[in-house]
């Protein structure tokens, strides 16, 4: 059954690491997806679905990991944010059945996809930011199993003729987690508009601003509307959580979820928000 939704940003410096001096403008991120954590662990989730941006991807396919394991390295960021040397890691177990389920349903409604194996399915795949920082707060031990999906890479210029599929993607999510026997969360892997500095690598657009305040009150109320509006902004907001908010919408369509908390902020040039609903 549906457990709850997620969306989470993916901003590695949230993380707090022994070697990086602590930005304390995430903290309130870092506690908000602690918070989400705890409250995925409460409802004894058994799988973590998540969808990301940020991982292996192709031009037009769809990417579901087939790993039984999956490796998460944490990193000093001393070279870029989100890269450096190595401080720690963690591995995570993955659930290739419900992987190999997904992967059959998204392929049955038509959506290009197709699985990911490096060298075996019993090694463990190690992931980038978009994976592994919503993982680490959600994943504790050998619980929940997460199987994971990669959108295209096409989803900024490709993204009016991507939304039959993004819809599709959201109508098989949901049908695949009110037919498992066990707790499932769906988690978008999100961070919200990229122009907030000039300084920032994407430049600087009063959209931006725009764009975030728009999203927050849709998480209260997603309608299609809403949707729509940041469809609107987002050329030149460049949210890489785009994507996924038009799959969730598709989920918020079809089942009776209401908003339980959100958590904002924008502590470098791209927002970040936490949001849960249930």
């Amino acid at each position: 059954m549906l457990s709850s939704v997620l969306m989470l940003p993916h901003g590695a410096e949230i993380i707090p690491t022994p070697g990086t001096p602590y930005n304390e403008a995430f903290r309130p991120l870092h506690e908000a997806m602690e918070r989400a954590g705890r409250e995925v662990a409460a409802r004894k989730t058994d799988i973590v679905i998540l969808l990301t941006p940020h991982g292996f991807t192709l031009s037009d396919i769809y990417v579901v990991y087939m790993h039984e394991r999956f490796q998460a390295l944490f990193y000093n960021l001393n070279e870029s944010n989100t890269f450096g040397d190595i401080a720690a890691r963690e591995l995570w177990p993955g659930d290739r059945q419900t992987a190999e389920r997904l992967l059959a349903a998204m392929k049955q409604k038509a959506i290009p996809a197709d699985g990911l194996i490096q060298g075996s399915p019993t090694y463990a795949l190690t992931l980038g930011w978009g994976e592994t920082v919503p993982l680490h707060y959600l994943v504790a031990g050998e619980t929940p199993r997460a199987v994971i999906v990669s959108l295209p890479r096409k989803r900024y210029e490709g993204l009016a003729e991507m939304q039959n599929n993004l819809a599709d993607l959201g109508r098989v999510l949901l049908d695949l987690a009110e037919s498992y026997p066990g707790a499932v969360s769906i988690v978008v892997s999100a961070d919200m508009a990229h122009t907030h500095d000039a300084t920032g690598p994407y430049g600087f657009h009063e959209s931006a601003d725009a764009f975030d305040h728009l999203v927050q009150q849709w998480a209260q109320k997603p309608t299609r509307g809403g949707l729509n509006e940041l469809l609107a902004l987002q050329p030149t907001a460049k949210a890489c959580g785009m994507a996924g908010m038009c799959v969730l919408q598709s989920i918020f369509e079809s089942a009776n979820l209401t908003c339980a908390h959100t958590a904002y902020a924008a502590p470098t040039y791209f927002g970040m928000m936490v949001a849960h609903w249930s």
